[in-house]
């Protein structure tokens, strides 16, 4: 027996938090009944889950991408207003895997970017409890001063919410390159205005132990053994 939005994660649908939103909002069948209590356990092998008349399997091999982003794409599977979306960039064959990404990148962001159809470490690398580093680089529209490095260390808050960088390293006049750990909605562009600066580029640089090396812009690749393994036991 396991938890239904375990099952429905290791569909490959989403992950098990958006598998709970999903839930909550009865958009889930089980056994032929729309199902809104979370937490409910199922039989994989007896029971029936559908999602949108569609039955959910469980997937019996996964896939996982490391995504070189360019700007103008939307971190997202799809887009009410017609945008590009970062599923553009693969091919038809790459785009039928189902796959979403793990986290988000702003339309105007580019960078390292994991896409996967296996909810269940796309939830792993998404919980703040993880502690996952994130390393961006970014371009200010002005020189940086030194002092200010400190004010990003020790936390800033905006908007009622709490934004620190692990680190911080100066690598121009006007660019700088900065470590997360819990990577907020438009955090670095947040924290950056709070100190009075404007973002003009950001880059994420690395995830974890990911990097972009080999990579040029819109390229992507599979993750190999041992870099799954590595994430799996981050």
């Amino acid at each position: 027996m396991i938890r239904l939005n375990s099952f429905i994660a290791k569909t490959g649908l989403c992950s098990r938090r958006k598998a709970d939103i999903l839930i909550s909002q009865g958009k889930i069948k089980l056994n032929d009944n729309i199902i809104t209590q979370l937490g409910v356990k199922i039989e994989p092998l007896i029971d029936k889950v559908e999602y949108k008349g569609k039955i959910l399997r469980l997937k019996t091999k996964n896939s996982y991408i490391l995504l070189n982003k360019p700007k103008g794409y939307i971190t997202t599977t799809k887009d009410e207003r017609g945008r590009k979306t970062v599923l553009d960039l693969l091919e038809p064959a790459m785009r039928k895997r189902r796959l979403f990404p793990v986290g988000r990148l702003d339309k105007d962001t580019e960078g390292l970017l994991i896409l996967t159809d296996d909810g269940e470490l796309a939830n792993k690398l998404m919980h703040p409890s993880g502690k996952i580093e994130k390393k961006y680089e970014v371009a200010l529209d002005k020189p940086f001063k030194k002092d200010d490095s400190s004010k990003l260390t020790k936390g800033i808050t905006d908007e009622g919410e709490l934004l620190k960088a692990k680190s911080v390293k100066i690598l121009g006049e006007k660019k700088v390159e900065v470590v997360l750990i819990e990577g907020k909605k438009r955090e670095i562009k947040r924290i950056f205005r709070a100190i009075e600066y404007k973002t003009q580029e950001i880059k994420r640089i690395k995830y974890a132990f990911l990097t972009l090396e080999g990579l040029k812009k819109s390229e992507y690749r599979e993750l190999s053994i041992n870099e799954l393994k590595g994430l799996k036991t981050l």
